[in-house]
Order: C-alpha cells, then structure tokens, then sequence
C-alpha cells in the first residue's frame, strides 16, 4: 500500500525562495495529536491553578475578615468597659453632688442595748492558756487592735483628702448611710458645730481620738461607751456641707494626722 504523504511548502518573504518538506500523515497525525494533548495539558493546568487562585483568595478574604471583626470585637470590649467606668464614675459624682439617694428609704435607729446575759461568748474566746503571760499578751493585743482606727466608717467614695487646712478626709455617700465607730472609746462630745454641722467626737482607750462631722442623725451621746464597728449615726450635709459627706478626722495626742494612712492597713 503506497504511503500518503503531505508536502509542506514555506516560502520567503520575496517569494522566489521555497522550502518544500515532504510528512508522512501519519507523523503529522502524530504531531497535531501530541500538540492538542499539550495544549489541553496547558488548559487543565490553567483551570487547576485558576480554581486555586480563587480558593486562596477566599481564604485570605475570610482572614482579613476575621482580623478585622477581632479588632471590632476588641474595640467593642473596650467601649463596654468605658460605658461601666463611665456608669460607676457617674454614680460617684451623683452620690458626691447629692443628686443620688439609695433605693428606697432606709430608716437607721439607735442600736438597742444589749444586756451582757444576751452576749454570745466567741469560741476563741473560750480558749485558756496554762502560760498566764500569753493570756495577758492576747488580751492585750485584742484591746490594741480595736484601739486603732483602721476602719473605713462609711461606705463611699474619697472626695476630698487630708491637706494642711482640710485636717481630714470627706467621704461621699448617699444621706442615711450609716457611720460605725472606727474604734472602742467613750464619747466626748456631740453637738453641733457651726462649720461641721452635727458632730461627734470619740477618745479612744489609748491617744486616739476620732471626729465624725456633717452627721444627719445622731444614736449616741457623751459619756456613752462605744465599740469598733458600732453605728454611732448616719451620713448627711449638716453645717457648711453642699452635698451628703461624712468628713472624718484622726488624732493623735491632739494632733492631726491623715485617715487615710489607717485606711491602707485596714
């Protein structure tokens, strides 16, 4: 059977000069074949890595996203904790400025005596030692502690500290918050005063003594015996007080020191 040939001409650009090839079919059949495989190669391998490109740009989409809704997600968390200082800092200054009382009223009355038989004896108390010198030591390191005035007598805020003319710190709270003796002492005075308006003065068992001014209410009176932590009266804005405070002082053989030393070794 005689070979089918196919003749390939290519001339120049003068067309006087020809390159004349004479291929097989079967080897240009081979060739067109080898060239389409190269070219679908080529294609799938496009499609592949086009497919790729696309999934890798979502991913990269999806972590910018995300970084971008952390950074809102943290922004977020920093706003909510600035609106609760805000909320806290504004309930300080409405309580400071008097604007803002305790929900609900809340009448504080003097604390009935308590007769000694009603008195619940503490466990600790109960404890004896055969050494009569630690006895002593124990006793006395109880009457030293509830001598020092390292309780907070209000529950609020500082508004105002100890400086050379101020001989003690302001406390703001809301008018009836109770006021507890800061130590065991007898009260020397109370009574009022033209500038710390309704006031009371108690001497401590050793060189302290502690004055509550600006009191709404009084539960005691002089000569009383009073313990550490026992309400003595209630908050208000008595004499030259704008707002509800209780101003608290400390002193020491007769001389002024700041409260709020005390208050760091509470």
């Amino acid at each position: 059977m005689e070979k089918k040939y196919f003749t390939i001409q290519i001339f120049s650009s003068d067309g006087l000069t020809a390159i004349t090839k004479r291929v097989s079919k079967k080897i240009l059949v081979s060739v067109l074949s080898l060239f389409i495989i190269v070219v679908l190669c080529i294609l799938t391998l496009i499609a592949f890595y086009g497919r790729v490109y696309v999934k890798a740009m979502k991913v990269r989409n999806l972590e910018e996203r995300n970084k971008y809704l952390e950074t809102e997600f943290k922004k977020i968390e920093i706003l909510s904790k600035d609106i609760a200082e805000i909320a806290k800092q504004r309930e300080k200054l409405e309580v400071a400025l008097g604007i803002k009382n305790k929900k609900g009223k809340e009448e504080i009355k003097r604390p009935e005596e308590i007769k000694k038989d009603d008195i619940k004896v503490d466990k600790h108390d109960e404890v004896t030692f055969t050494n009569p010198e630690m006895e002593k030591y124990l006793e006395k390191s109880k009457k030293k502690s509830r001598s020092i005035p390292n309780l907070i007598p209000v529950n609020g805020w500082i508004t105002k500290g100890f400086g050379t003319v101020h001989r003690g710190v302001d406390i703001a709270a809301p008018v009836g918050t109770p006021i507890l003796s800061s130590i065991d002492g007898n009260v020397s005075f109370t009574g009022w005063d033209s500038i710390l308006g309704n006031v009371i003065k108690v001497e401590g068992v050793s060189e302290f003594t502690t004055i509550y001014g600006h009191c709404s209410s009084i539960y005691v009176k002089k000569g009383d015996f009073v313990r550490k932590g026992e309400i003595i009266a209630s908050v208000g804005k008595t004499g030259r007080a704008e707002v509800p405070h209780l101003h608290y002082e400390i002193e020491v053989s007769g001389v002024s020191v700041n409260p709020e030393l005390f208050f760091k070794i509470y």
